[in-house]
């Protein structure tokens, strides 16, 4: 203490050092006990007491070290940190706006957009909600409302297996609206350029050119129309994900339906904007065209009208109405993109014209169009997406030849398909096999779409099965010895050879049991048996034109029928009268002689007509099944020999070619010089080359061996 107090004093320092330096004396000796230690020690008296409790600690020493550290951190300057400053900035609430001119109106606006992230949504809706109704100006308010809009997507960090809520959406669709109204009904919303300095230069300034004036109005109508366009795209790709991530089973997915209507009657008011703007505004239209088009390419006229009526007996449902002359409309908007749209929006506005075409029963406009644009090979170019809705314009193309009676065209479109059975669900993006790791699975449910836009399985089944028995028992029937000659249908194929592999046949319980069950009665010829079995379904009620469908299906049937007699009775018959066979077919005797006419030319059946006594007369001798092994065994058995041939020569070699002048031939030449006969070869060596003709180098290695030349002949 005294060389604390000699220190002080010598050095001259202020008084506040003398203070600081006192504390910190009375706090050691607050801390190392009291003097009298000090003291006894100084003495030289040796007190082990004394010296041990000099280096304690006392309760209430402590207490009171406690007690001045917290004093000291209390009177210690708070230092600011950056969380502290933007906490700082969030409390801050922005001064209340008095006058609510035009200038203060833009300044507060400037402000509130800078502080979106800083914020929570709902305090800046609140102030654009304010600002928007004290102003008059139709431009101002329309940025404020597109703001708004902006605000709302910031709600929440969305991702693409997060939904926007829909009050969010709602209230997003509501602001989006009234800005369409507003361009709608007003000229003058783009006059105001909120991005212009503060001075207030621009559309306002007197002195500036009239030209740059409008070159800046322009500048700015894009960008408005690049905001709406960019809003509803948004506002459609959450009802898409609402759509995906909702159970179709509940009322409130059959509510969010009621949302795809209201937006695509914005989009359609947009659209007939931007169609009046002329060739300035064709990259805005592209884009309204496609949105129209993904609204309406998968929907049938008939179901449209039934929607307008209903609509129209309720007045509440004004903004419910669907798109009038669809199948005018969706020709045009494709016509559109196909102009001006990038490559992947017009391959995708081909396909959805294709699709939407073969829904309609065109057949073979949509069938040209897919071949000619070459689609088969683009759309694996863009991904995914793209090759879902290929599959699914495919299949589309399939069920619409079906429909039509064209079997062959049907079996050719859907075969492709159902050779992948186990994953035909996801190809058609209705379905998506569980993965192990969540990230794949993530992606593979967003490529689900919406069930509204499924397309049956079941009745694609039913399809795909009846025109494959309409196709292949009359097959089967015209190779009955050998049914692997000619396969139409692998799948069907398949499905029949492991139902007629059981041991015990039960009724059917599925829909593809029963389709098996008709091809055996069809395989008999009791096309009555197998017409009931399969009209029978109650698939085909999801069909158009039911009627027509099943009636169509009964015609094929019994000429399938008709085709199966013939091959497996007609080996019975010397003659077949052609009433009888349409009697016993219930087909008309032109029908009957239609069908067996185009078997005759095509070569499917050997017969001839008697044309005085209408009676067919069959040329075709059947092979009895042990002419038929026969047959078979004499086919392998030349198979064999053919084998052992080719073996012998690559061992020994071939000696049609190389002969020397005297006439005889020696190993080499065309397969090799050598004594082992190898490939041929060029000199002909002992061990042969690639090909030429012998030398006569072999020959003479040859001679020199045992028996020579000759035993070698003898040998071949």
């Amino acid at each position: 203490s005294e060389s604390a107090s000699e220190s002080a004093s010598g050095s001259g320092s202020d008084e506040d050092d003398k203070d600081k330096d006192k504390d910190d004396e009375d706090d050691e000796d607050s801390d190392w006990g009291s003097g009298d230690s000090d003291s006894s020690s100084s003495d030289g008296e040796y007190d082990p007491q004394n010296r041990r409790s000099r280096w304690l600690v006392k309760k209430d020493d402590a207490k009171d070290k406690s007690a001045k550290e917290k004093k000291k951190k209390t009177d210690k300057p708070a230092t600011v940190t950056k969380t502290d400053k933007k906490e700082a900035v969030v409390q801050q609430k922005p001064e209340k706006i008095t006058d609510y001119s035009t200038e203060n109106i833009i300044k507060r606006l400037k402000e509130i957009i800078e502080s979106r992230g800083r914020k929570t949504t709902q305090d800046i809706m609140g102030q654009l909600q304010d600002l928007s109704d004290h102003t008059t100006l139709s431009s101002l308010k329309l940025n404020i409302h597109l703001n708004m809009i902006a605000a709302l997507f910031d709600m929440s960090k969305l991702s693409s297996m997060t939904v926007l809520p829909l009050e969010s959406w709602n209230e997003a669709y509501s602001n989006l609206k009234l800005c369409v109204e507003m361009i709608e009904t007003d000229d003058k919303p783009f006059e105001l350029d909120l991005k212009e300095d503060e001075e207030g230069e621009g559309a306002e300034d007197k002195d500036q050119n009239e030209a740059k004036k409008q070159e800046k109005q322009e500048k700015n109508k894009e960008l408005i129309f690049e905001n709406l366009c960019s809003f509803i795209e948004r506002l459609d790709e959450e009802l898409y994900k609402a759509y995906q991530f909702t159970n179709y089973l509940t009322a409130e997915y059959l509510d969010r339906l009621r949302d795809e209507r209201k937006l695509a009657n914005l989009i359609k008011k947009l659209y007939d904007y931007f169609e009046k703007g002329g060739d300035s505004q064709k990259a805005f239209l592209v884009r309204t065209a496609y949105k129209r088009l993904e609204h309406t390419y998968y929907k049938l006229d008939s179901l449209v009208e039934k929607l307008n009526a209903e609509a129209a007996r309720n007045t509440e449902m004004v903004d419910y109405y669907e798109e009038q002359d669809i199948r005018v409309n969706v020709p045009i908007w494709a016509d559109i993109i196909l102009q001006h749209g990038d490559d992947q929006k017009k391959s995708r506005a081909l396909m959805m014209e294709i699709y939407h075409r073969a829904l309609h029963n065109d057949f073979h406009t949509a069938r040209d169009l897919l071949y000619m644009t070459n689609l088969t090979e683009k759309a694996p170019k863009f991904g995914l997406s793209m090759q879902v809705l290929f599959n699914r314009t495919v299949v589309q193309l399939g069920l619409a030849a079906f429909r039509l009676g064209l079997f062959p065209e049907a079996n050719a479109f859907l075969q492709e398909l159902y050779s992948q059975a186990s994953r035909f669900k996801e190809c058609l993006g209705q379905g998506f096999i569980g993965r192990r790791f969540e990230t794949l699975e993530k992606e593979e449910r967003k490529r689900v779409i919406p069930y509204h836009h499924h397309i049956n399985l079941e009745l694609l089944e039913c399809v795909h099965l009846t025109v494959a028995m309409v196709l292949e028992i009359p097959n089967i029937a015209s190779h009955p010895h050998d049914n692997n000659k000619k396969v139409i249908n692998k799948t069907f194929r398949r499905f029949l050879d492991g139902y007629s592999r059981l041991l015990f046949v039960g009724p059917p319980e599925t829909k593809r049991d029963t389709i098996m069950t008709a091809s055996r009665a069809l395989r008999k010829g009791d096309w009555k048996t197998a017409c009931d079995m399969i009209l029978d379904l109650k698939v085909w009620k999801m069909t158009q034109n039911i009627a027509e469908a099943k009636e169509m299906i009964t015609q094929k049937i019994k000429e399938a029928a008709l085709k199966t007699f013939l091959h497996e009775y007609s080996p019975l018959y010397n003659a077949l009268s052609n009433e009888s066979l349409a009697s016993l077919m219930n087909l008309s005797i032109s029908e009957v002689q239609g069908i067996i006419s185009k078997m005759i030319i095509s070569g499917d059946y050997e017969a001839s007509w008697d044309q005085p006594t209408g009676t067919l007369l069959a040329h075709k001798e059947e092979v009895t099944k042990f002419q038929y092994l026969a047959l078979q065994l004499a086919e392998k058995a030349n198979i064999c020999i053919e084998n052992n041939e080719k073996l012998a020569d690559a061992k020994v070699g071939s000696f049609k070619k190389d002969e020397d002048k005297s006439g005889k031939r020696y190993p080499g030449g065309n397969r090799g010089g050598s004594y082992r006969g190898g490939r041929g070869g060029g000199r002909g060596s002992s061990r042969g080359g690639r090909g030429g003709s012998g030398s006569t180098r072999g020959k003479r290695r040859y001679d020199q061996l045992p028996g020579g030349g000759k035993r070698r002949e003898q040998q071949v």
